[in-house]
């Protein structure tokens, strides 16, 4: 007999009417997420619309609360696939764990309501751009190694712009995420093939099964092309052998095949060049991620820049679910690159081939030490790569933990959330905890929850993977609790000594902490110590680099800083780390800003950061308006001191200083609508109240602001701070050196 047992919401659930109050205890959720109404209940677990307070971002919390032996493997397969499945068109898992007695996933938030209310009178023609782009996401997913098993109306949501999102993975199986089928019936009855009815083993065509009936359901008596309805009818057919065999066969047969969609390729010449195969994909010429640079490079590799090859080369990635083609441009997103990069290399093959002779652990040893070397060189991407194929194929326990703690080391090395989110996936179908506990720590800490980041960092680690434990452990003690500080970096020196990596490893994050404690002098001089030792490793000295250039920006060492930055930058291009590019453009303009240098505003870099990092769109928006607004160019500073705010995401300091540019051009805003700037720095309190006297808005608490700016400690009161010189600040405030 079978049981709905979904999570997300729709189909049998209990539907809650808006603004009842949350059941669970809101006061637990206070330092992070503040939990909102009801959304949705099912069978083992609820979901409520929430506030992430530490990012701004609305999301939606899914509480699993009574944790019996059917819903903890639930749980644990729903979170095994959104950790695998980082895919357009696939809910996104944002973080997770447990607090209060509570068991939690956030995701994002889906507002747009059901698949099915896109039915309407006009039929098929209503949602079908809709139903292809569900199908394209179910592609990607079945590609992935995922079959859902519980496709329905309500576990098929629509994002704010109307997209179809595919949520609710707690029935999810296939090789990829549950090797051992449940003995349960599981799903939703009128959605549920009948071969996954009678318990027998699920393909592709029993999700096929399930959208056929909910497109059967949306059309009903509405008009529809013929072959639209021929398509939908055998999806829905009673034997699997008489369905379409997969996804990509729907799409043909329904005129949604990627031939229609390649047109621009036509508009080649009969053999093109790399750059003219460039124009093909969907990326502006400002970029930190090189995705076009490098997919033109793999794409012009494998077909010779002929059209006809071009075409079908497009194709097969469309059918594998890598890109997606969207007014006859291809988008990729950077793993997806990647993938391509080292997809057919011989060398890989090669070790492959090698396992079916070699033993297990001599196979293991092998690749993970190659894997390590090609780390070491920076390409760190392609080290992850070989450790996920050597863990398709090596199943010695001793071995395949080796090669998982590997892989963890190096993703937290890359520090990419899709590389982190594939080994989070590996050490959950591991139930390596110690493993997964590190990388949640890490994210944590990156994410600015650096209380939360202690306590999980604070549970040790074996092996490799305790280096990269100490690593962010200092960083979250420099935060959350520097009591503990000097004893910590006694510690972790002595798990460094007689390695020159280890130690250069040791300088950076200790140098990193004192940044973090407000000693840039101590911070600069370790990170230059720790460049030099790691000559041989760059992907552990592009770290040092960026931090030697943040502290002497700190100091403030301008032409240090400049010099810093921009080999950090040249060595993040070289090594495709689009997230340290990023952060060294930004300290090498503001360097250069700081240091009186005539620029001009570069607002196309700003949309650059933005596809890598809103927080660092966020601080380079603030360098480019300070930078228009020193070229007498008000109006752009306003508008990129607005964007700032907008892209802070709930970090005060950001939006502080993105509001008051904003307000620039005279626009007023009422007081008690800006940013409560208590507990800033006091450099970043005076030129906020700075930056809102010139706009008209009279600061609060004029008397502790008029005493910093006559005893701040600048021996060049002209010298350029964020935006404002010292100088600046008393003419904007009226204040004069000596004002108490």
């Amino acid at each position: 007999m079978s049981r709905d047992v979904s999570t997300w919401g729709g189909g049998d659930e209990t539907v809650v009417p808006d603004g009842e109050q949350p059941s669970v205890d809101a006061s637990v959720w206070v330092g992070r997420y503040r939990i909102g109404a009801l959304l949705g209940r099912g069978g083992s677990g609820q979901v409520h619309a929430a506030t992430d307070l530490l990012t701004g971002r609305d999301v939606a919390v899914k509480f699993v609360s009574h944790l019996a032996r059917g819903s903890a493997r639930q749980l644990r397969r729903e979170l095994t696939a959104l950790r695998l499945l980082d895919l357009p068109g696939v809910v996104q898992l944002l973080d997770d764990g447990e607090e209060g007695g509570q068991t939690f996933l956030v995701m994002e938030l889906l507002p747009g309501g059901r698949f099915d209310v896109l039915a309407g009178e006009g039929g098929w023609s209503d949602f079908a751009p809709q139903a292809v782009a569900l199908l394209e996401s179910l592609a990607r997913v079945h590609f992935a190694g995922v079959l859902h098993r519980d496709l329905k109306p309500g576990n098929v949501l629509l994002d704010a712009l109307g997209r179809p999102v595919i949520t609710d993975f707690g029935l999810a199986m296939g090789q990829a995420v549950e090797c051992h089928p449940s003995t349960v019936v599981e799903g939703t009855p009128r959605y549920m093939a009948p071969e996954q009815r009678r318990g027998e083993p699920s393909d592709e065509r029993t999700d096929l099964y399930a959208l056929g009936v909910m497109f059967d359901e949306m059309l009903r008596d509405r008009p529809a092309p013929n072959e639209v309805r021929a398509v939908v009818a055998a999806m829905c057919a009673e034997e699997p052998a008489d369905r379409p065999a997969g996804v990509v066969d729907v799409l043909r047969a329904i005129g949604a095949g990627t031939e229609s969609l390649l047109g621009s390729v036509q508009g080649l010449p009969e053999v093109a060049s790399e750059e003219q195969l460039r124009a093909l994909f969907d990326e502006p010429p400002v970029t930190f991620l090189h995705v076009a640079e490098d997919a033109a490079a793999v794409l012009h590799l494998r077909t010779g820049g002929r059209r006809d090859d071009v075409a079908s080369e497009i194709e097969r990635w469309v059918r594998a679910g890598r890109s997606h083609l969207a007014d006859g441009r291809i988008t990729l997103e950077r793993s997806a690159v990647d993938g391509l990069l080292w997809e057919d290399d011989p060398e890989l093959a090669s070790l492959v081939l090698s396992s079916r002779t070699a033993s297990e652990d001599v196979f293991a040893a092998e690749l993970g030490s190659r894997a390590d070397a090609l780390h070491l060189q920076g390409r760190s991407a392609r080290a992850a790569a070989l450790l996920e194929a050597a863990l398709g194929v090596v199943r010695g326990s001793d071995e395949a933990r080796s090669l998982l703690e590997q892989l963890v080391c190096v993703a937290l090395a890359l520090f990419r959330d899709d590389v982190l989110r594939r080994a989070m996936y590996r050490a959950e179908r591991a139930a390596a905890t110690d493993l997964l506990g590190l990388v949640r720590g890490a994210r944590l800490l990156w994410q600015g929850d650096a209380q939360r980041a202690l306590t999980i960092l604070s549970e040790p680690v074996t092996g490799e993977p305790e280096l990269s434990r100490m690593a962010f452990l200092v960083q979250a003690c420099a935060i959350a609790a520097p009591e503990r500080l000097p004893r910590l970096v006694e510690r972790s020196r002595e798990l460094c000594a007689d390695d020159e990596v280890r130690t250069g490893r040791w300088h950076s994050w200790v140098g990193n902490a004192a940044y973090r404690t407000g000693e840039y002098a101590t911070a600069m001089d370790h990170a230059e110590r720790s460049a030099a030792l790691l000559t041989g490793a760059p992907v552990w000295q592009l770290g040092a680099l960026t931090n030697a250039g943040a502290a002497a920006l700190e100091i403030p060492d301008l032409p240090r800083a400049v010099a810093w930055a921009a080999e950090a930058r040249r060595l993040a291009r070289r090594l495709r780390a689009g997230l340290v590019e990023t952060r060294a453009w930004w300290l090498e303009r503001t360097a250069r800003y700081r240091a009186g240098e005539e620029l001009l505003p570069e607002d196309g870099w700003v949309d650059a950061a933005e596809a890598v990092s809103k927080r660092y769109a966020a601080q380079l928006a603030i360098t480019e308006a300070a930078i228009a607004r020193a070229h007498g160019a008000p109006e752009t500073a306003r508008q990129l001191g607005a964007r700032a705010e907008a892209l802070g995401q709930g970090n005060r300091v950001l939006t502080a200083l993105g509001q008051a540019l904003a307000l620039g051009s005279g626009e007023v805003t009422a007081i008690d609508s800006l940013v409560d700037t208590s507990g800033f720095a006091e450099s970043l309190q005076l030129q906020v109240a700075a930056l809102r006297a010139e706009a008209g808005v009279a600061p609060s608490g004029m008397g502790p602001v008029a005493d910093w700016a006559a005893r701040w400690p600048l021996s060049d009161p002209d010298r350029r701070l964020d935006v404002l010189s010292l100088s600046e600040c008393q003419a904007a405030l009226g204040l004069t050196a000596g004002t108490g």
